[in-house]
């Protein structure tokens, strides 16, 4: 088990948080929800859970984002609340942040690819000036002041990887950048920083997965590499010409063995990425669930708060997997369990 904080200013917080965690949807409640045939059926089920207070009234399925948004919204302010660390309400703040970063700069660049007028270059450019951070977010910007000039880089990088043609460049920068940042933020936490080492190994592997599965560039597997795992690139790298069962076999005494096995029989068979990004995500809130046992410390707070982060992600991919109709067997894979 990693070592805990066991700061006694959360003594109070952490029997609130004890509380709150048996409104998480358990799996009983995931499984009615993934037996519903549509939205609308999806919203008349979760009117039955703690997403209720949000779902008064006749509303249709259409309201479900909005729900979702107005859950996170509560679930961001009761971090803020009772967070009493500056530099732990700094990092998600810098999650939500940049999650907004780069929604912009996709709209930006879906607006400007391939047109041959000036002044959407232009705009672009204009874009580049604009800071990261703005006035509001002194903390964020005291914090990574260097993070202000990020954007034109990024910006400048996308036009060399002609990202008119290839935005998912976007996605690649921009975690980096979160990595890093996020990195330097949690180094007072040895918890915090196994997650984050956890989490670079495992969207790693994924994207080398991706790669290696699709036939992709070797390139977009050193564009997507974030740092501070224990998997180094070159061992990726040098895997991609490997079959299978030597990516396999490499992974089987490390703690990656389930992760890895089971997610490329998915993949093999079906060529399908969900399960291996399910098991991704459950290995992290593995990490997380140590914090159960802890009485002081800003571990369970932090835990609860990234609980319920992943009950939204499971809840849009769950929306919009309804929407598009995808069987209940494939419906299952979206789920990442707390317990």
């Amino acid at each position: 088990m990693t070592a805990m904080s066991e700061d006694t200013r959360y003594g109070f917080t952490n029997g609130r948080v004890r509380a709150l965690e048996t409104l998480l949807l358990d799996r009983g409640r995931y499984d009615r929800l993934i037996r519903t045939g549509s939205r609308v059926e999806l919203r008349t089920a979760l009117v039955d859970t703690s997403y209720g207070r949000y779902l008064s009234g006749e509303g249709t399925a259409l309201d479900l984002e909005q729900t979702f948004s107005l859950a996170a919204a509560d679930n961001f302010s009761f971090l803020a609340r009772y967070c009493l660390d500056d530099w732990l309400l700094t990092l998600f703040r810098l999650g939500q942040k940049l999650c907004g970063v780069k929604s912009e700069l996709k709209e930006l660049v879906s607006k400007t690819r391939g047109s041959p007028d000036p002044r959407h270059e232009q705009q672009v450019r204009n874009e580049e000036q604009k800071g990261l951070f703005p006035a509001a977010d002194a903390l964020l910007a005291a914090r990574f002041p260097w993070a202000q000039k990020l954007i034109g880089a990024v910006l400048a990088d996308y036009r060399e990887a002609e990202v008119w043609q290839d935005p998912t460049v976007i996605d690649f920068v921009l975690d980096r950048l979160e990595q890093k940042m996020a990195l330097m933020l949690v180094r007072p936490s040895l918890f915090l920083t196994d997650l984050y080492s956890l989490h670079a190994d495992i969207e790693n592997l994924i994207a080398f997965v991706r790669v290696r599965a699709h036939e992709k560039e070797p390139r977009i597997l050193r564009q997507a590499f974030l740092p501070g795992g224990s998997i180094p690139l070159s061992c990726l790298a040098g895997l991609l010409s490997e079959d299978w069962d030597a990516v396999t076999a490499r992974f089987r005494l490390t703690p990656y063995r389930r992760f890895v096995q089971d997610g490329i029989s998915q993949v093999v068979a079906h060529g399908s990425l969900l399960r291996i990004e399910q098991l991704g995500r459950e290995m992290q809130l593995q990490h997380l669930r140590q914090a159960r046992y802890v009485t002081f410390g800003y571990e369970p707070l932090v835990a609860y708060y990234l609980f319920r982060e992943n009950e939204f992600t499971n809840l849009r991919q769950l929306s919009a997997a309804k929407r598009a109709g995808m069987a209940q067997a494939e419906c299952q894979h979206l789920i990442a369990y707390v317990a």
